[in-house]
Order: structure tokens, then C-alpha cells, then sequence
């Protein structure tokens, strides 16, 4: 009735494509990947299960834990270790993440213009223009 999805990098675009799809219809009910399904595809489950650890960083358990339990999903998720040492599980939960910084330098020049594109765009609304594409 439902099956399991593998989700992987080394696989083609369009079946990692229909393998998200299918799971956010709940036509699979489990899928199986590595790191890759911790950031940038938005593929909340209840519960997401860590088998091993060799690889595997504070910042990318937090990730994979984070699909766990998504609010406006579920009301609780659950995490669960599979052969993982004791030692490196109470390592992964109790490191805090290091303080996020962006690389991207923001000028006053940067700024002024965002700036003069809202005016534009805002401008242009008033005055009954078509809304741009």
C-alpha cells in the first residue's frame, strides 16, 4: 500500500523530484538518504532515524533532526539513534551550533538601491500600473 523512497544525489534529478513528491502526497511512508536530505529540500517527517555517525557533525544532525516533527505537520517528532556510541550521541545533543554568519557584504550603494526599487515599484502601483511579472 505504501512504499520506500530512496533519495540520493547519485540518482537523476526528475526521481529525487518524484520521490519528495510522493512522500508529501503520503504515498511513501519512509525515505532513505544521507546528508543530502538535511538542507535545502523541505521534506518534513515524524521521525528521523541516524544509523552510524562516522560522518555525521553537530550542524548536520541538527539539520536531519530539524524534519522531525515540522510545525504544521505534526505535534511532536521523534529522532533515533541506530548504532550510534553512546559517547557521539550525547556529543551530537549537547553542542551548541556555532553563531551563523553571512559572507555577503551589504554597501550603501546596495542599500540605496533596493531602496529606489521599492519607491519604483511603489510608485508605479499608485499610479494604477500593471503589476510586473
Amino acid at each position: 500500500e505504501h512504499g520506500i523512497g530512496v533519495y540520493s544525489n547519485a540518482l537523476d534529478v526528475n526521481f529525487r523530484r518524484l520521490v519528495v513528491c510522493l512522500f508529501r502526497i503520503k504515498y511513501l511512508k519512509v525515505v532513505i538518504g544521507g546528508q543530502e536530505l538535511s538542507v535545502g529540500i523541505s521534506l518534513p517527517a515524524r521521525t528521523s532515524v541516524l544509523c552510524g555517525s562516522k560522518f555525521v557533525e553537530p550542524i548536520i544532525y541538527k539539520q536531519m533532526a530539524g524534519r522531525a516533527g515540522r510545525r504544521g505537520y505534526d505535534l511532536k517528532g521523534h529522532v533515533v539513534f541506530y548504532g550510534v556510541k553512546p559517547e557521539k550521541t550525547f556529543h551530537l545533543l549537547r553542542t551548541a551550533l556555532p553563531p551563523i554568519q553571512g559572507h555577503s557584504t551589504c554597501s550603501v550603494g546596495t542599500v540605496l538601491r533596493a531602496v529606489g526599487l521599492i519607491d519604483q515599484r511603489y510608485a508605479h502601483h499608485e499610479e494604477g500600473g500593471a503589476e510586473d511579472e
